[in-house]
C-alpha cells in the first residue's frame, strides 16, 4: 500500500513539473523527489494527504494563470547539398536557401566528397519532405515548426539538442563520409512573438534576419528584438565556423519564467515535506549511487547531462535511439500500427530498448534522462541483490568498490562500465539492471524470506522478462535461474505461487507474436541469433575441431576458430577470471552447497556457456562473470576465510 501511494505522490510531482521534462533543472528534482520517496516513511493521515492535494492544485493553478510569454517558435532541419536541398528550395525564403546552399558548396567542395555508391555516405540520405524537422519537445505542443521555447542558450550541435540526427537515415560512416555526425550542416529559425520584443540576442557564426527591406545577414554580435514577429535564421554549415546563439529576454519575461520556477521547486519540496519522513541517513547510500553516476557521466560525456549528443555512427546505440524516435513521432501522428512495428517487421536488433527509447522521448523529449535515471539506480539493485547472498558489511564493501572504484571491471562489477554503455546507447544497463533485481527479489523472498513471494515472484518473472526484452541472450540464464526456482516451488507444494508468479515472464511472448504478426515468421525472439556476426561459433565448428585435432591437424580453420573464441572469451590478460569460474563449478556440484546459492551458480555457468558460441567479450560477457564473481564473493566470506582463520588458528595453537 506504501509503495502504491509513493507512486501516486510521484506522479502528482510529474504533473507538477510539467512535459517534457528536458531540463536539468528538472532531472535534479526529479531525482531528489525520487530518493525521498525511496527511503521516506510516508505520514499516512488525512491531514497530510489533503495537504498535499490541496498544495498540488494551488501549484498548478498558479502556474496556468502566471502572465507567461506565449512560447518562441523555434524550428531546426539538416541541410546536405543542392540535390538533398532541392524540396527544400520552394519552401525556404529564396536568401536563406541560397545563403546555405553557398555556404555548403564552400564548406564541402564536390572533389572532396564521398561517392553515393559507398553506404554511409551522406548523399544516401533521402532528401527532407519539410523544412522543419521533428522533435521529441513537441510531443505535448503543438508548434508551428518543430518545438516551443523559452530560452535559447547552445554552443553546440548537442546542446541545441538537435534530435533529428538520432534517426537511422543519418547513419553516416566516419571513415567514409566527408561530412560527419557531429557536427553536422543545419540551420535554425526562430521566430519571436510580439511578448519577446526587447529581447537581446548574442551569436557567433551567422544569422539571418528578416527586415522590412529584406533578409540582412549578420555575423558575430548583438543585436535586440525589436519587431513583432521576429524571424531570426542561424546557419551551421562549415565544422570550423559552429553556431552558437544566447538571447537575454526583457525583464519582466525573466521574472516570471524565475516565478514559476520557484512555485514549481518550493510546491515539490513542501509536498515532500508532508508526505515523507525518516531518518537522514538513509539518504546517504542512494544519494552516493545517484551523484557518482551523474559525475561519471559529466566526465566521460558532458552534453548527456547538458544536452542530446549524436550517437556513433555504425553503431546499435544509433539504432535503438533511432527506432524510438520513430515510434514516438509515429504516435504521435497516431500511426500506432506503425508505433507497435517499432522499425522492423522482424525483430533483428534488440526489441525492448526502442521501446523504451520512445517512452523517453514521450515523456522526456530530446534527452537521455529517462536512462541515465535508470542508470543511477543501478548500484542499488546491485546492493539489493548483495544484501541476499552477502553479510552486511560485505555487501557495503562490495557496493563500494561496484560504485566508485572500477577495480573489478573485468568481471562487469563496476558502474563505470555501465556508464560507458550508457553513453554509447546500449541496452546492456537496463537488461542486465532488470536481470539482477530479478535475482535479488526471488532470493530476498524465498531465500531469505523477506518478502511474500507471491507477489514479489510475479515482479521478479516480470523483471526477468524485462531483461530478455532488452537483451533475448539472457533467456539462457533468465530460463535456468527460473527452472530452478519453480522446481523449489513445486517440490515444496507451492502450487499457487508457481501458477501466479509465472504469469510475470510472458512479456516474452509478445517478441515472437510481433514477428509472426508483421513478418508473417515464426522467430522466437530475434533473427539475430542465427547471424554470423553473432554466432561467432557454432556447435559444429567444436566438432569438427575435435575431428581434425584427433586427426592431428592442429592447424586446420575450425582449430584456428576455437582457439580465437576461446581468446575471445578470456584473454591471456584476464587469466585471473579463471579462479572464480573454477569456485563457481565447485559450488555447482558440492554437496553442502546452499540450494539457491547453487542455483546462482549454475545461472552464472548456463551464461558462460553461451560464450563458446557466441560473441564472448566485452558488453556481452559482463553479467556471466559478474554472476561468476559473486558466485566467488560468497564462497569466500562463508567458505574460504573461515578455513583459512581455523587454520592459521589451529597452527599458532600447537
Amino acid at each position: 500500500m506504501q509503495n502504491l501511494v509513493k507512486f501516486l505522490i510521484l506522479c502528482l510531482i510529474i504533473t507538477i513539473l510539467g512535459f517534457p521534462l528536458n531540463q536539468l533543472w528538472q532531472l535534479m528534482l526529479l531525482l531528489l523527489t525520487g530518493i525521498a520517496l525511496w527511503v521516506g516513511t510516508l505520514k499516512l493521515n488525512w491531514r497530510s494527504g489533503v495537504g498535499i492535494l490541496v498544495l498540488a492544485g494551488i501549484a498548478l493553478t498558479i502556474k496556468s494563470f502566471l502572465p507567461l510569454p506565449v512560447p518562441i517558435e523555434a524550428g531546426h532541419q539538416i541541410f546536405l547539398s543542392s540535390t538533398y536541398g532541392q524540396g527544400l528550395k520552394e519552401q525556404l525564403p529564396a536568401p536563406v536557401y541560397q545563403h546555405l546552399l553557398q555556404a555548403f558548396n564552400h564548406a564541402y567542395p564536390k572533389s572532396k566528397q564521398c561517392s553515393e555508391q559507398d553506404y554511409g555516405c551522406w548523399k544516401m540520405v533521402p532528401a527532407p519532405e519539410q523544412p522543419f524537422a521533428w522533435s521529441a519537445d513537441n510531443f505535448w505542443q503543438k508548434p508551428k515548426y518543430s518545438r516551443q521555447v523559452r530560452s535559447i542558450n547552445f554552443n553546440s550541435q548537442s546542446s541545441l539538442r538537435l534530435g533529428i540526427v538520432n534517426t537511422p537515415q543519418f547513419n553516416l560512416y566516419q571513415h567514409i563520409s566527408d561530412i560527419k555526425r557531429d557536427p553536422i550542416p543545419y540551420y535554425v529559425m526562430y521566430q519571436f512573438p510580439k511578448a519577446w520584443s526587447g529581447t537581446r540576442m548574442c551569436w557567433r557564426g551567422t544569422t539571418i534576419w528578416k527586415t522590412d527591406a529584406g533578409y540582412e545577414v549578420l555575423e558575430n554580435q548583438c543585436k535586440e528584438i525589436t519587431t513583432p514577429d521576429q524571424h531570426v535564421w542561424g546557419i551551421s554549415i562549415a565544422p570550423n565556423n559552429p553556431l552558437s546563439m544566447f538571447i537575454e529576454p526583457p525583464v519582466h519575461v525573466r521574472t516570471w519564467l524565475i516565478v514559476e520556477q520557484l512555485i514549481i521547486i518550493c510546491s515539490v519540496l513542501l509536498i515532500l515535506l508532508l508526505s515523507v519522513t525518516g531518518n537522514h541517513r538513509k539518504l546517504i547510500v542512494p544519494s552516493l549511487s545517484v551523484i557518482s553516476t551523474l559525475i561519471t557521466v559529466y566526465i566521460l560525456k558532458p552534453a548527456m547531462l547538458l544536452g542530446y549528443p549524436a550517437q556513433a555512427s555504425g553503431g546499435d546505440g544509433l539504432v535503438h535511439e533511432g527506432f524510438g524516435r520513430l515510434i514516438a513521432q509515429w504516435i504521435h501522428s497516431g500511426n500506432y500500427a506503425l508505433a507497435l512495428q517499432g522499425g522492423e517487421p522482424v525483430f533483428y536488433f534488440m526489441p525492448g530498448l526502442r521501446y523504451f527509447r520512445a517512452f523517453e522521448k514521450i515523456f522526456f523529449g530530446d534527452t537521455n534522462f529517462a536512462y541515465l535515471i535508470l542508470v543511477c539506480l543501478l548500484p542499488l539493485v546491485v546492493l539489493f541483490l548483495l544484501k541476499q547472498i552477502l553479510s552486511k558489511k560485505w555487501s557495503y564493501i562490495l557496493f563500494g568498490m561496484f560504485t566508485f572504484v572500477p577495480v573489478f571491471a573485468g568481471f562487469g562489477f563496476a558502474q563505470f562500465v555501465y556508464v560507458k554503455e550508457l553513453i554509447k546507447g546500449h541496452a546492456e544497463p537496463l537488461g542486465y539492471g532488470a536481470f539482477i533485481l530479478g535475482l535479488g527479489l526471488v532470493l530476498a523472498s524465498l531465500k531469505n524470506q523477506r518478502y511474500k513471494y507471491l507477489c514479489y515472484g510475479f515482479l521478479a518473472n516480470l523483471a526477468f522478462a524485462i531483461s530478455i526484452l532488452m537483451r533475448p541472450n539472457l533467456i539462457v540464464g533468465a530460463g535456468i535461474f527460473l527452472l530452478l526456482t519453480n522446481l523449489w516451488l513445486l517440490a515444496h507444494k507451492r502450487y499457487q505461487e508457481f501458477i501466479v508468479t509465472s504469469i510475470g515472464i510472458s512479456p516474452v511472448l509478445l517478441l515472437a507474436l510481433h514477428n509472426w504478426w508483421f513478418g508473417g515468421q515464426f522467430v522466437l525472439l530475434t533473427s539475430a541469433a542465427e547471424a554470423s556476426v553473432n554466432l561467432s561459433m557454432p556447435p559444429w565448428t567444436y566438432i569438427e575441431a575435435l575431428q581434425d585435432f584427433v586427426n592431428r591437424t592442429v592447424d586446420s580453420q575450425a582449430i584456428q576458430a576455437v582457439k580465437h573464441q576461446l581468446y575471445d572469451w578470456n584473454k591471456w590478460r584476464n587469466f585471473y577470471r579463471l579462479i572464480p569460474l573454477a569456485v563457481t563449478l565447485y559450488v555447482a556440484v558440492a554437496r553442502n552447497t546452499n540450494y539457491w546459492i547453487r542455483s546462482l551458480a549454475l545461472t552464472a555457468l548456463s551464461m558462460q556457456a553461451t560464450l563458446f558460441f557466441y560473441v564472448a567479450s566485452g558488453r556481452y560477457a559482463f553479467l556471466p562473470w559478474m554472476l561468476t564473481f559473486l558466485v566467488f564473493v560468497v564462497t569466500l566470506e562463508e567458505k574460504i576465510i573461515p578455513w583459512i582463520v581455523r587454520r592459521f588458528k589451529s597452527e599458532t595453537s600447537m
